[in-house]
C-alpha cells in the first residue's frame, strides 16, 4: 500500500492577488483539522504571491510548500504543477481567491472520504460569492443528479452539477491532471476522467462548505466575454467523448451553447472547426443520414405517452423572484387545463451566476426533456434549427406541432388557456394569473430543508416587536447600464417616504435591511439604527422578508415575493411608483396588475 505523508495535500495555484490568498491561507490556519501540507505554486509576474508567503511562514512552518515559477505556465498548467508535489492520501484544489467557509470544513471533508472508502471523489456545497464577500447563490445538489453522475459521469459534459475544482476532494491514486487545452470545461474533463479511470463512486458532503470568488477577472468569466472560447471547447469534448454520448443530446447541447453565446449562423458552419476537432460535415449528418435515429428517438423519449395527453411547459429563467413568477404562472395554469407542469430550466448552463433556486421548495412539477423544450418552442431557435424541426413535423406524430406563446414585456393575457399553447416563454409577473391557488402557494414555498443558525437568529429579532423588511437592490441596477436603463435605481427619498409612512400608522418598528449593498445602505439608514441581513442564501432571505409584520420593496419581484408570502392581515405593504425606468412600461405594467391593489404605491 502506498504511504503518504500527510492526510490532505492541499493545492493552491496562484496567480497575482495577494489579498485573496491571505484570506485562503487563514481559512486553512482556522481550520480544526491540521493534519495537511500547503502547496502554492505561484504563476504571477511579480513578487505580490511571495510577499504573502513570508507572512504565513512561522504560521504553517515545514507545512508550507513554495514553487515560484520560472515562467508562467498558464492556468491549468500551474493547477498540475501544484498537484505533482502532492504527497498526501487527499488532493484539495483550492483557487487562492476561494476559501474554506468554517472551522470545521476541512474535517468535515476527510471525515466523508474516510467513511466512504470508494468514493474516488467528493464535493461539498459552493457558496458563490461576489467582490463585496456577499453569498449570491449557493451549489446543491439532489440525490437524483447525484445519481446520475454515478450512472453516467459523461452527462456533466451537459451540466456542471458538481461546481468549481476548490469545492472538491479526491483520491490521490492515479495523477489525473488537467488538460491544458481547456479553460472553460477543462474541471468538467476532470471529473469525468478521474470518475471514468478509477470508478464511477462520486459522494456529495452537504456537511462542508467552501466560499467561491465570482470575480470579473476569474477564467470562467473571461471565457463568457469570449464566446468563441465556449463553443471550441463544447466541440473539442464532443469529439473527446464521442463514444460515450448520445449522438441527439449532443446535436441539442450544441445548439443550446450556440443559441447562449448569441452565435451568428455562419459560425456554425465553420466547417474548419468541425474538420479540427472531428466532427466532418456535421449538418449534413444531421438533415439526412441520422434522420431515422432522430425520429426514432423522439418516439421513444417524447411520443410515447397517449395521443391525447397534454401539458404546460414553462421555461424558467432570471433569479429567484422570477422563477417563482414563472412557477406560480405555470402551476396554476396546469390546474386549469388539467395538465401536466413540466419546468424548462435549461437557460441555467454551466458557470452560470444565475442559479436554479425552486429545489429549495416543495413543487410540484417535473423537469423538461431537452428533446420537449427544443421542439416546443422551435419557432425562435435559429434558422438552421427551424428547418430541422419542419421536417420532423412532417414526418412525426402529431404531438410536434406544438405552439408557444411569448410574453413581451409585462403584458397581462386573459386567453393563455387555449390548449394549443404548450410552451410558455415569460415572466408572468401578474397575481391575475395564480392568486386563486394563493393557499397551495404559501404551502408551496415553505423551505424543505432546516435553516441555517444565522437565518434562526433573525428571525427571532423579527418576531420580538413589530418589523419592517426593507429590500435595496443596488449592485446590477447601478453598475449595469442595460439593467440601470431598463429598471432605473431608487434613491434613499423614497425608503424615507415609505418609512415615515408605515411609522405615522404603527408605532415602534425594528427595521430589518435586505440588501446586495450593506455599505450604501450603511451610510443612508444610519438614523434608524437597523439591523443588517448579511450572509444568508436568497431564499432564506424571502423567507426572512415574509415574516416581518410590514414591507417596503424595491422595484424587484425578489422582494415582490417577501411581501405577497406575508401572512399578516394587518401587513402595509409599500411599492415604488416607478418599477420600470421607462415611463411607458411603468405605465403599462401597473395598469396590467404588477402591483396588487391593497399595496400603497410611494
Amino acid at each position: 500500500m502506498k504511504k503518504y505523508i500527510h492526510k490532505v495535500s492541499i493545492c493552491i495555484p496562484a496567480y497575482e492577488k495577494p489579498q485573496q490568498l491571505k484570506r485562503c491561507l487563514n481559512s486553512i490556519a482556522w481550520q480544526v483539522f491540521d493534519d495537511y501540507e500547503i502547496i502554492i505554486t505561484d504563476d504571477s509576474r511579480n513578487q505580490s504571491i511571495k510577499a504573502v508567503i513570508s507572512l504565513f511562514k512561522k504560521t504553517f512552518g515545514s507545512k508550507l510548500l513554495y514553487i515560484k515559477n520560472d515562467r508562467s505556465l498558464g492556468a491549468p498548467r500551474n493547477w498540475n504543477k501544484a498537484i505533482s508535489f502532492a504527497r498526501g492520501e487527499y488532493v484539495k484544489i483550492i483557487h487562492h481567491d476561494d476559501w474554506l467557509s468554517d472551522r470545521n470544513s476541512l474535517l468535515n471533508f476527510v471525515n466523508a472520504m474516510d467513511n466512504s472508502p470508494d468514493s474516488i471523489l467528493g464535493f461539498a456545497v459552493s457558496l458563490n460569492t461576489n467582490e463585496q464577500m456577499n453569498i449570491i447563490s449557493k451549489n446543491y445538489i439532489d440525490k437524483d443528479k447525484l445519481k446520475s453522475i454515478e450512472n453516467n459521469p459523461y452527462c456533466l459534459f451537459y451540466n456542471n452539477y458538481i461546481g468549481a475544482p476548490s469545492a472538491t476532494i479526491y483520491r490521490n491514486i492515479n495523477k489525473i491532471i488537467f488538460d491544458a487545452n481547456l479553460k472553460w470545461l477543462v474541471d468538467v474533463d476532470f471529473y469525468i476522467r478521474l470518475l471514468e479511470e478509477n470508478g464511477k463512486k462520486i459522494l456529495f458532503i452537504p456537511d462542508s462548505s467552501v466560499n467561491i470568488s465570482l470575480e470579473h477577472n476569474r477564467v470562467t468569466s473571461l471565457c463568457v466575454s469570449s464566446p468563441d472560447i465556449i463553443w471550441e471547447e463544447n466541440l473539442y469534448m464532443a469529439n473527446k467523448l464521442k463514444k460515450h454520448l448520445c449522438f441527439y443530446n449532443v446535436i441539442v447541447h450544441l445548439n443550446n451553447i450556440l443559441i447562449s453565446c448569441n452565435f451568428r449562423m455562419d459560425k456554425f458552419f465553420d466547417f474548419g472547426l468541425w474538420k479540427r476537432y472531428g466532427l466532418k460535415v456535421f449538418l449534413f449528418l444531421i438533415l439526412f443520414k441520422f434522420m431515422s435515429r432522430i425520429k426514432l428517438i423522439l418516439n421513444q423519449e417524447f411520443f410515447s405517452r397517449p395521443p391525447n395527453s397534454g401539458m404546460t411547459i414553462v421555461k424558467i429563467q432570471g433569479g429567484l423572484g422570477n422563477q417563482m413568477f414563472q412557477y406560480a404562472f405555470g402551476r396554476a395554469l396546469s390546474l386549469k387545463k388539467t395538465e401536466p407542469l413540466k419546468l424548462d430550466i435549461s437557460s441555467y448552463p454551466d458557470h452560470n451566476r444565475r442559479e436554479y433556486y425552486l429545489n429549495y421548495y416543495n413543487i410540484s412539477a417535473e423537469f423538461a426533456t431537452q428533446e420537449e423544450s427544443c421542439f416546443a418552442q422551435y419557432q425562435y431557435q435559429p434558422l438552421y434549427w427551424r428547418i430541422l424541426c419542419r421536417i420532423l413535423k412532417k414526418t412525426c406524430p402529431p404531438q410536434i406541432a406544438l405552439s408557444c406563446l411569448v410574453q413581451n414585456g409585462s403584458e397581462y393575457f386573459d386567453k393563455i388557456y387555449d390548449k394549443r399553447y404548450i410552451y410558455y416563454n415569460g415572466y408572468w409577473q401578474n397575481e391575475k394569473y395564480f392568486n386563486e391557488i394563493r393557499d397551495e402557494l404559501l404551502r408551496t414555498f415553505t423551505l424543505k430543508n432546516t435553516f441555517s443558525d444565522r437565518t434562526v437568529t433573525y428571525l427571532k429579532q423579527i418576531s420580538e416587536n413589530n418589523s419592517i423588511a426593507i429590500h435595496v437592490r443596488r449592485t446590477d441596477y447601478a453598475n449595469n447600464p442595460t439593467t440601470n436603463k431598463f429598471h432605473g435605481l431608487l434613491d434613499i427619498k423614497y425608503y424615507e417616504q415609505a418609512i415615515d409612512f408605515i411609522n405615522a400608522r404603527v408605532k415602534k418598528n425594528d427595521i430589518f435591511i435586505f440588501s446586495d449593498d450593506i455599505d450604501w445602505c450603511k451610510n443612508n439608514f444610519i438614523r434608524y439604527n437597523p439591523v443588517y441581513i448579511k450572509n444568508t442564501a436568497p431564499h432564506e432571505d424571502i423567507f426572512l422578508m415574509s415574516k416581518c409584520q410590514h414591507n417596503i420593496i424595491a422595484n424587484s419581484s425578489f422582494s415582490w415575493w417577501g411581501a405577497w408570502l406575508n401572512e399578516n392581515k394587518e401587513k402595509i405593504v409599500v411599492a415604488p411608483e416607478q418599477w420600470f425606468a421607462d415611463d411607458l412600461a411603468n405605465e403599462q405594467a401597473y395598469k396590467d396588475g404588477l402591483i396588487p391593489d391593497n399595496w400603497v404605491r410611494l
